[in-house]
């Protein structure tokens, strides 16, 4: 049984087109211009793999691998009680619909040779000292 190897995976959500992204990286960059945002990027993936029995390998393995979506900087930090521009939020939702609409457009098989799911939410990441607004999707395939 041929499985999805962890850069095979990875490729694939490279080449997931997203409504709105400009650039799209292979790897975490090491810093992100503002005329390039928003960015997609995917963070260090994951994969599990089942028993081994006596004759063969049990079942199909598990990859997982967060998509990150820097939107923007942040132009201040945000400390409790304080709640997000109405700028901000909107951007995020549309991005968070992107993303999602670029995920369900996916054949079966798409990104892995099974099923794949995902959850999308908002987070605050840094790269290189700088803080943005971002989007990450937890994303796992089987296969």
């Amino acid at each position: 049984m041929t499985t999805t190897s962890i850069a095979t995976f990875l490729s694939r959500l490279y080449e997931l087109h997203v409504e709105g992204v400009k650039v799209s990286y292979e790897k975490p960059p090491r810093s992100l211009q503002i005329d390039n945002l928003p960015a997609k990027f995917p963070r260090l993936p994951e994969k599990d793999d089942n028993i081994l029995t006596f004759q063969a390998y049990g079942g199909l393995p598990t990859l997982r691998c967060e998509l990150v979506i820097a939107i923007e900087p942040f132009t201040e930090k945000l400390t409790a009680g304080n709640e997000f521009s109405p700028i901000n939020f909107e951007k995020l939702v549309t991005m968070a619909d992107n993303l999602n609409d670029a995920l369900r457009t996916l054949k079966p098989g798409s990104l892995t040779e099974g099923p794949a799911t995902w959850s999308i939410r908002q987070e605050q990441i840094t790269v290189n000292g700088v803080d943005f607004w971002a989007i990450v999707a937890p994303i796992e395939g089987k296969g």
